[in-house]
């Protein structure tokens, strides 16, 4: 089966779809601006660069050309489309080719005004679809939404944690470190974690905070730290290889999930996966990954007291920190296994190959479109 997957190979989960789909024998091959090897799959190179808003038919005649010569030369069997881009594809030149699309977040869950035209477009992309799919009941439910659509219209299809690499340490970590392994972007909540922080450093003086990520909110979190006193405390790891994130996840106590906006919360299963129980916020599908009260504690967005009185409550009892930990791997194991999300997604590729479809437990993808498998 020869797969076009169309999204940035600078993103890791690109890069892990894409490897994981080769190993398991299909020919994958990746279309993207970035050029980022991926092991087992070979990169198509765009030659279109980023949209160009003040150029709208010059980009456009551009894209489409691409796109249509890549499909007349690779004659993929399938289209996968990852996150919804206005003009990511134009269905009409996919020559009949299948087309799946997994939405993001906040391609969907939009925190930036679109045009009419941007949502033309868009909707135009998803009608075409075989199969939409999404990564968490949440996203599903905001895909229908802005769709328009019933909610048998979207499969859920959790992302998972590949669990020979995320393995738990033989010696857990018994000191009172709290870590956040994210982007430093507002809508992830550093700053209300920083406020947070100095909370716990009350209650506890020998607490210690990572911090592991980059992002526009670098300087300010920095300056932040600074006037809160907690500076010598705080940790900063700009640029951490994904190999190293189960070793820097076996560094802490607790890890720390405080944001606004979450499509999934990759980071929280991680840390789970490691028994590292998570402190989340309730936003978006964090109750999805984090069980409150048996995997972590859940608190309301925005609520760096509430953030702070759960941290302390994990940090300082050893018993309740082994408990949901163990709970956390469980967990994981059970309902968020990177294998069985391959496996859920190459039964929807099949499916979307199939002369039409069958009986059984589906799920109407388009307007028009045939079925894929419904499962989660």
């Amino acid at each position: 089966m020869k797969i076009l997957l169309i999204g940035t190979a600078a993103s890791i989960h690109i890069r892990r779809w894409a490897a994981s789909m080769a190993e398991r024998g299909l020919d994958v091959f990746v279309l993207s601006r970035r050029r980022v090897p991926i092991a087992g799959a070979r990169l198509i190179p765009a030659e279109v660069p980023r949209w160009m808003p003040w150029r709208p038919q010059s980009w456009t005649r551009r894209r489409r050309a691409m796109l249509k010569r890549i499909v007349r030369q690779l004659r993929p069997d399938l289209v996968h489309l990852h996150y919804l881009g206005a003009y990511s594809v134009f269905p009409g030149d996919l020559a009949d080719v299948p087309l799946i699309v997994n939405t993001w977040g906040s391609d969907v869950v939009l925190r930036s005004p679109e045009t009419a035209g941007e949502r033309r477009h868009k909707l135009e992309i998803l009608n075409a679809a075989r199969c939409v799919r999404a990564s968490s009941r949440y996203l599903t439910r905001a895909t229908c939404e802005y769709a328009g659509w019933s909610s048998d219209r979207v499969v859920t299809n959790y992302w998972g944690v590949d669990l020979d690499q995320f393995t738990p340490p033989a010696t857990r970590c018994r000191e009172p470190v709290i870590g956040f392994v994210k982007s430093l972007e507002r809508h992830y909540g550093p700053d209300i974690l920083l406020r947070a922080f100095a909370r716990v450093r009350k209650a506890v003086p020998a607490a210690r905070l990572l911090m592991a990520g980059c992002g526009q909110m670098e300087r300010s979190l920095k300056r932040q730290a600074a006037e809160l006193c907690i500076a010598s405390a705080v940790e900063w790891l700009a640029h951490v290889d994904y190999a190293d994130i189960p070793a820097l996840f076996a560094r802490m106590a607790v890890s720390a999930m405080p944001s606004t906006y979450e499509a999934l919360g990759m980071a929280a299963l991680e840390s789970q996966a490691i028994k590292v129980p998570v402190v989340g916020s309730t936003a978006g599908g964090i109750p999805e990954v984090v069980i409150d009260g048996k995997t972590g504690i859940l608190v309301p967005p925005r609520d760096d007291e509430a953030l702070a009185n759960a941290i302390i409550e994990i940090i300082s009892d050893r018993q309740l920190r082994h408990r949901l930990g163990e709970q956390a791997r469980r967990h994981v194991e059970q309902h968020f296994d990177w294998n069985k999300t391959i496996d859920r997604m190459i039964a929807t590729y099949a499916e979307a190959l199939a002369p039409s479809g069958g009986a059984g437990n589906m799920s109407k993808a388009g307007s028009g479109s045939r079925y894929c498998v419904k499962a989660s």
